[in-house]
């Protein structure tokens, strides 16, 4: 009888041990299938992200130099276009607005990327990129504008999608 219970003790250590064997290996396998599948997927959203970024910068060095050749729009009506520099805070309408040939346009808010709202990546992806105008307004010294802008990026072929908000103060220029 005791011969029995040894076999019986033997069977059971070595179907415990080969079931813990199990989960150690489908729990490895598991591991390297999704550590890999997480890996990318962060890869791709950092290139999404460094695109934005890039485009913060551009955005960055154009308001440095007086932001005389970035043209603000509203999105309705992208045909209205106003120099970036020459926009207000219209406390009237609540909203940006610019004049144009003693013409006031209201609702302003979109930053016209020009040739950069489309980036080509070298894997053959593209990102498309918008920036908005949240607010600008000028210094309480009247020395600065202060602009408050939305960055959007996306990766056209994986919908991998970035936003970067930033309020810059760049120097106000006379020209």
């Amino acid at each position: 009888m005791r011969l029995n219970s040894n076999r019986g003790a033997a069977l059971l250590t070595t179907l415990m041990i080969g079931i813990l064997a199990l989960v150690v290996i489908l729990a490895l396998f598991t591991f390297i299938l999704f550590g890999k599948s997480s890996s990318v997927i962060k890869e791709r959203y950092a290139t999404v992200l460094e695109a934005a970024k890039g485009t913060a910068y551009y955005l960055i060095n154009k308001l440095n130099e007086g932001a005389v050749d970035i043209y603000c729009y509203k999105s309705s009506d992208p045909s209205q276009k106003c120099v970036c520099s020459s926009v207000y805070f219209d406390s009237s309408t609540n909203s940006l607005a610019c004049t144009i040939n003693a013409t006031k346009i209201t609702g302003i808010d979109k930053v016209d990327l020009g040739s950069y709202k489309t980036l080509s990546a070298p894997d053959g992806s593209t990102y498309s990129l918008d920036a908005t105008l949240i607010f600008k307004d000028l210094s309480s010294d009247g020395n600065f504008d202060i602009y408050s802008i939305e960055i959007n990026a996306t990766n056209n072929k994986t919908n991998e999608k970035a936003t970067i908000d930033f309020i810059y103060k760049a120097p106000k220029l006379e020209y």
